[in-house]
């Protein structure tokens, strides 16, 4: 910047960069639906995906685990925390409607 009688004026200044500076075809081709279509899908399937961290980092945090029983300082405390756990690690999976109606678990060798 350079002042001439009391006005601050810029000079044009090349910079040695200019020469890299290149416009594609890609940037002016107008943008259709399908990348509409295609940026919706990224930010849905990255929604899906921050939600369920939250709800596995959820799930970690609240259930029961060794370190937790052991970090408490009351015994009785401490053999509820160790009896829960135990109850939990012993509870049967979650029931397969495959199995309850006395079908195979859903796979059968080729025949």
């Amino acid at each position: 910047m350079v002042r001439i009688g009391g006005c601050w004026e810029t000079s044009m200044q090349v910079s040695d960069w200019d020469h890299l500076e290149t416009t594609s075809a890609e940037d002016e081709q107008p943008k259709g639906p399908e990348d509409d279509v295609d940026r919706l899908g990224v930010k849905i399937s990255l929604l899906t995906l921050c939600v369920a961290l939250f709800l596995a980092a959820n799930w970690v945090i609240r259930t029961a685990s060794f370190q937790k029983c052991s970090a408490l300082e009351h015994v009785t405390q401490r053999n509820t925390c160790y009896d829960e756990l135990r109850n939990e690690l012993l509870k049967p999976p979650p029931n397969d409607p495959i199995r309850t109606r006395g079908g195979t678990s859903g796979w059968a060798p080729p025949r």
